[in-house]
């Protein structure tokens, strides 16, 4: 995918919460500030690998710290509202991400990330909708060896196209987008995570989220759907798995990453190749033509003059 330089003065901030990521986060903000991102603020959740110092060296990172619990916080999500309400205006557009996420939307090899949120504000739309598209290696997925700040799909360029699927919602939901299970981690895992995420939105007071961001309401979806890809396995993914289900701070005191540990241990070495439907990625066209993405005839017709 492309990190071409592109002035992105008035592009989104970027919200987020880490944890011993500086392995990730040289790339993760090169990326998104090619992408045309205008800054970041995050909450590191006391890092002891250099995750703080390395943001803090950063012009445009304006970052907070705290060593309170992860879990009682609603999972990092109190923490963030704190951080918008002190620093996003309202109807600004933001940015609501993970260091191991990289946010892609149709035609991002092409057009800014400033250009996609003024098409989203034309069209009446507050949101764009996406999934998590799970990244793996084509070897182990307990340790997928990657070397910051060389690009994440250098090392992990793999996803399910097929694996995935939606879930019908009833009327009284909390939240009516639309719901994506499963995938990769399903697969080889037999976990059942949501992916459905709501990264890109407008702030405003009204606007509320829940579970980590895959819930919101006062939005207004865009047509047009985006994705995350998602690289969950960079890096000692074995030892991390097993460091996080001892503590115990994830949703349901860490069930996910306790399925990870006990899958690795029994089955060391595992991958995630295998599949039929498992494709290279190649980028944001393909993800449209997969239907993991869906673009809209108005953005195909030209950004800003769309």
């Amino acid at each position: 995918m492309s990190t071409r330089a592109i002035d992105g003065k008035d592009g989104p901030l970027v919200f987020g919460t880490v944890r011993n990521e500086a392995l990730r986060l040289p790339f993760f903000l090169a990326y998104h500030r090619a992408l045309g991102c205008s800054g970041f603020r995050l909450v590191d959740n006391g890092s002891d690998d250099g995750s703080y110092e390395l943001l803090r060296a950063q012009p445009d990172v304006v970052v907070r710290r705290t060593g309170r619990s992860f879990r009682d916080s609603g999972c990092g999500l109190r923490w963030v509202e704190t951080m918008l309400r002190r620093y996003a205006l309202e109807g600004q557009w933001v940015l609501l991400l993970d260091a191991d996420e990289l946010f892609c939307f149709p035609r991002a090899d092409e057009r800014s990330l400033g250009e996609f949120c003024r098409h989203l504000a034309r069209e009446g739309a507050t949101a764009a909708v996406g999934m998590l598209l799970d990244m793996y290696p084509d070897g182990p997925l307990e340790a997928c060896a990657y070397a910051a700040p060389a690009p994440f799909l250098a090392a992990s360029p793999f996803f399910d196209a097929a694996s995935h699927r939606r879930k019908l919602l009833p009327k009284w939901a909390w939240s009516r987008l639309p719901r994506v299970y499963g995938g990769m981690r399903r697969r080889v895992f037999g976990v059942d995570p949501l992916l459905t995420k709501v990264s890109l939105l407008r702030y405003g007071k009204h606007v509320g989220l829940a579970a980590g961001y895959h819930f919101a309401r006062g939005v207004r979806p865009s047509a047009v759907r985006c994705c995350l890809l998602h690289f969950k396995f960079l890096g000692a993914f074995g030892a991390r798995a097993r460091d996080e289900a001892a503590r115990g701070e994830h949703w349901q005191d860490a069930v996910e990453y306790r399925a990870y540990r006990d899958y690795l241990e029994r089955h060391p070495g595992a991958s995630g190749m295998g599949f039929a439907g498992t494709r290279r990625y190649e980028g944001p066209s393909q993800l449209v033509a997969l239907k993991i993405m869906r673009s809209s005839p108005a953005w195909e017709r030209g950004g800003d003059g769309g």
